[in-house]
């Protein structure tokens, strides 16, 4: 249909739910809690609209079949690299990763 997205099913790699982890633990020392889940809640959100838009982000020169997308709540300042693999009906997660990582290299040791 014209218009119209389908709707992936979005699942999570556990290394990308130990980043999600440490990202909660680091933003509650921060912020607080409250902060901390809201900023995890942002992240899975962004995240779900990545599944819903299409064939998202970029392509990761390693691995054509790898891509990644910024999530930033403003429109500067750091943010978080999602990178992810389309797969048929699936949207898999593999890294969350924030800006100011080597997320480049980090990505590599998926494989």
């Amino acid at each position: 249909m014209a218009g119209s997205s389908r709707e992936l099913v979005v699942e999570y790699s556990p290394s990308s739910l130990a980043d999600l982890d440490e990202i909660w633990d680091w933003n509650a020392k921060q912020y607080g809690t409250d902060h901390a889940n809201a900023y995890l809640e942002h992240l899975r959100a962004e995240t779900r609209k990545l599944a819903r838009s299409g064939i998202p982000g970029r392509p990761i020169h390693e691995d054509a079949n790898l891509r990644y997308s910024l999530i930033r709540r403003g429109r500067r300042g750091y943010g978080h690299v999602v990178v992810f693999r389309v797969d048929g009906e699936i949207f898999y997660v593999y890294r969350i990763l924030h800006t100011s990582q080597d997320w480049q290299r980090e990505v590599t040791r998926v494989f």
